[in-house]
């Protein structure tokens, strides 16, 4: 079984296979599915409490042109939708490789 240990230290002497930096969902799903195939792993989180951005956009994953959002009128395209998360996140990316990783993602992992 595993084990939750907070420590604060500046040096740890501890050696696994993959170290996982955030314990958001991605991070812990990520070393779920590793301890899952009896791989060793540490996850390493900044705050007292696991949560990560999961907790900051409520569970919701951000997505735009979703046949939810078409079945209600909504229209969001692509670019708006780039346009908004740079404002967010305060970074100036490059608008269309942005874009092409929103696609991407919304095709493999939002709209199945």
């Amino acid at each position: 079984m595993s084990k939750v240990r907070f420590e604060k230290a500046s040096k740890y002497d501890h050696r696994v296979s993959i170290a996982i930096v955030g314990a958001g969902a991605a991070g812990l799903v990520a070393a779920l599915a590793a301890k899952d195939n009896n791989v060793d792993v540490m996850v390493f989180e900044r705050d007292n409490v696991p949560s990560g951005s999961t907790a900051l956009s409520s569970g919701f994953i951000p997505a735009c042109n979703t046949r939810w959002q078409s079945a209600i009128g909504s229209i969001d395209t692509v670019d708006i939708f780039v346009d908004d998360i740079q404002r967010k996140i305060k970074i100036n990316l490059t608008g269309s490789l942005l874009g092409m990783f929103v696609l991407y993602l919304q095709r493999f992992f939002i709209g199945w």
